[in-house]
């Protein structure tokens, strides 16, 4: 083997090895994420498992959740059609790294409300240990004065509801050993009715977000 070969060979050598190591530098350096399991579901009155579109932010720290048929629709002259409930449900299996100093779980469900006054809807959220109620009740129907006629308006709402729940990610021993956590288990229920079928109301949640918070960060 002439010279130049024997040092093509050696300095192609060199750069594959630096290269591999510069690799493995990065691959230990870089932080353990947290990782979450498949969604598995309880229940789900409206079918919306199966279609809603995920995605998780750099650090997998945060899970959004899109919907498509988390609504509710009372509207028309039908008397039967005055009343209406959709419920979803299910748990997250979700792994943190050990050391990591988990300070709980954050929930922010995303929607609007287009109801008549005398209409009502109601939002529960649970994450967790934690349950959270939002209402939009009924409300006195405005009356024209001066024709003495009562008016069907529709008011728009918007909302950002919030849930939290506590959790820790402790080690038990010297050195500490990390349990693995309890499921994340999450239930979003929709309830709707109205007083008769002259009014209107559409209920729709659009959108989750899921958050682990971490006490360093929050």
């Amino acid at each position: 083997m002439d010279t130049s070969r024997r040092d093509a060979i050696t300095l192609t050598g060199a750069v594959l090895t630096s290269g591999f190591l510069g690799s493995a530098a990065k691959a230990q350096a870089a932080p353990a994420t947290p990782q979450w399991g498949a969604w598995t579901t309880h229940i789900d009155s409206a079918g919306q498992a199966a279609t809603m579109a995920s995605s998780f932010n750099e650090g997998n720290t945060a899970l959004s959740l899109l919907f498509d048929k988390m609504e509710i629709s009372l509207q028309g002259k039908d008397q039967a059609n005055r009343a209406a409930s959709v419920v979803l449900a299910g748990h997250y299996p979700i792994a943190v790294p050990d050391e990591f100093n988990l300070n709980g779980f954050f929930l922010i469900a995303r929607g609007q409300v287009s109801k008549s006054p005398n209409s009502s809807a109601m939002l529960t959220l649970s994450l967790g240990d934690t349950t959270r109620s939002f209402e939009w009740p009924r409300r006195p129907k405005v009356v024209d004065v001066s024709t003495k006629e009562t008016a069907n308006l529709i008011t728009e709402f918007t909302f950002d509801a919030e849930c939290f729940s506590g959790d820790s990610n402790l080690g038990i021993g010297d050195p500490p050993k990390f349990g693995p956590l309890s499921p994340l288990t999450l239930a979003i229920g929709m309830y709707a009715r109205r007083n008769s079928a002259d009014e209107d109301i559409l209920f729709q949640v659009s959108s989750v977000d899921i958050v682990i918070l971490d006490l360093v960060k929050a």
